[in-house]
């Protein structure tokens, strides 16, 4: 499958979640739209909410290339950094999956500095995982956005009003 094909099949899953408008007094990113925050990223409001289109393009750029996802070997491992670096921010996306490849990983290449960057060490040592253990990995990597959930909502209760729908469409795991 090549990357447009990929990218396109990830966005419109992002889509299912992200896909509308939304004005919640709680929201610390202000309207978001197709899930661009009004707050974090002015520059796309200028002439009003983002279309569908500018949010394509946008997410491609800003995130599917900068994380290099095309680099990714499994689309579902690819889709899962994406999604969570959407929504949690780029840093916490790749971190979440360091994390989740050191807690999954009992021998072979060094452990991973999480450090949230999406370098050559990082690629090859996701890649070489989720060849065998592609399950398990996403697992973790939602297990770990899960975590960052649930401290959201302890560190700040005015963010509970989001827990629900944090968990019922960003959070899933591979069913057995």
């Amino acid at each position: 499958m090549i990357d447009k094909e990929r990218y396109t099949r990830a966005f419109t899953h992002l889509m299912y979640v992200e896909g509308h408008l939304a004005e919640h007094r709680a929201d610390k990113g202000g309207a978001t739209s197709f899930g661009i925050s009004s707050r974090y990223h002015p520059n796309m409001w200028i002439d009003g909410p983002p279309t569908r289109e500018q949010a394509r393009e946008f997410y491609h750029r800003e995130f599917w290339l900068r994380l290099r996802c095309q680099e990714i070997r499994s689309l579902v491992v690819a889709y899962e950094l994406f999604e969570s670096a959407v929504n949690c921010g780029p840093s916490d996306g790749v971190k979440f999956v360091q994390k989740a490849y050191n807690a999954l990983r009992t021998e072979g290449p060094p452990t991973l500095a999480e450090d949230g960057r999406i370098g050559p060490a990082t690629l090859a040592s996701i890649n070489q995982m989720a060849r065998t253990h592609e399950r398990a990995l996403v697992n973790a990597q939602n297990a770990k956005q899960a975590q960052h959930y649930f401290k959201i909502a302890e560190e700040d209760p005015s963010q509970r009003a989001f827990i629900r729908g944090w968990f019922a469409n960003r959070v899933s795991f591979a069913e057995a």
